[in-house]
């Protein structure tokens, strides 16, 4: 049976949601939210801005590497990838001060934590890497189809994209062996784990790919924004960031339905979801985009 594809919702009137916006560093790539703050990774500024959600201020500017492309929290810490230095920076929040750097043998572009551990893929090696933050050392690499660039992290299973198969990889957090291989949409790039399933952006097709984690199949396909880069779940709702549209998409879980599109900032990549709400990473403007549902 063919995935159900949705008709599309109806326009945003901007006001709809409280919307505000943020200057951090040049070229904002990847955000995460944890920890009482919002992380940005500037991939052209070397550096971390932190945001207090209760101010929408940036708090603090962390230099990290040359090239810094993924950013996540976890285990008290944040988490800094880059492919050009081939290292990940451990933060304290505490103190936003480094505290390990640590190098890798691979060029990681995006980061996740999950499964008690960390996740890079590393697109030009087709590996992704396994790391144990509680002795901040490589556990595994495991092999997977070239060109790897999203991963989300659950407990019983780690998702990477692959943007030139048009696919997604699953790996089994117990034994690092790929489990499953799920067709998605045309240059399948973003993914996202939450309310029951997998989100999977297919930024050449315009549509987000849900699939069912029991059966590893497509179940719906949604139509979206143009160039949808990113995705993030909330509690009944899926977040979609349209990187050429300059706008962000607002899904219905429960019925897989496009309810609003929501004007942010230029070009965005990048959201993560914390403290009541949902924050995009704009790279052409150097923004950040704060929605309050």
């Amino acid at each position: 049976m063919s995935p159900a594809t949705p008709p599309i919702g109806p326009p945003a009137d901007p006001g709809a949601s409280g919307v505000g916006t943020i200057s951090v560093g040049a070229f904002p790539n990847r955000i995460a939210a944890g920890e009482r703050s919002i992380w940005v990774a500037n991939q052209q500024g070397g550096t971390v801005s932190r945001i207090d959600p209760a101010t929408n201020e940036v708090v603090a500017t962390i230099e990290v590497g040359s090239f810094p492309t993924g950013v996540a929290v976890g285990q008290g810490s944040v988490w800094v990838a880059d492919p050009d230095d081939r290292t990940l920076t451990r933060i304290d929040p505490a103190t936003n001060q480094v505290t390990v750097v640590l190098e890798v043998d691979a060029g990681p572009v995006d980061i996740a934590f999950g499964a008690g551990a960390l996740w890079m893929p590393d697109p030009h090696e087709g590996l992704v890497v396994r790391i144990d933050p509680a002795t901040n050392e490589v556990q595994a690499e495991v092999s997977v189809p070239l060109f790897p660039v999203g991963v989300a992290a659950m407990r019983d299973g780690i998702w990477v994209t692959h943007p030139e198969k048009d696919q997604v990889t699953r790996i089994d957090p117990t034994t690092n062996q790929i489990v499953a291989t799920v067709l998605a949409g045309d240059f399948a790039i973003g993914v996202a784990a939450g309310q029951g399933a997998i989100w999977v952006a297919n930024a050449k097709a315009d549509t987000v790919s849900r699939i069912d984690p029991a059966t590893n199949q497509v179940v719906a396909t949604i139509p979206v924004g143009d160039s949808p880069f990113a995705v993030v779940t909330t509690e009944g709702e899926v977040w979609v960031a349209n990187g050429h549209g300059n706008t962000v998409t607002r899904i219905d879980a429960a019925t897989n339905r496009p309810l609003v599109t929501i004007p942010v900032g230029a070009a965005p990549y990048a959201l993560a979801a914390g403290e009541g709400s949902v924050w995009v990473a704009n790279r052409a403007d150097d923004t950040v985009t704060r929605i309050q549902p």
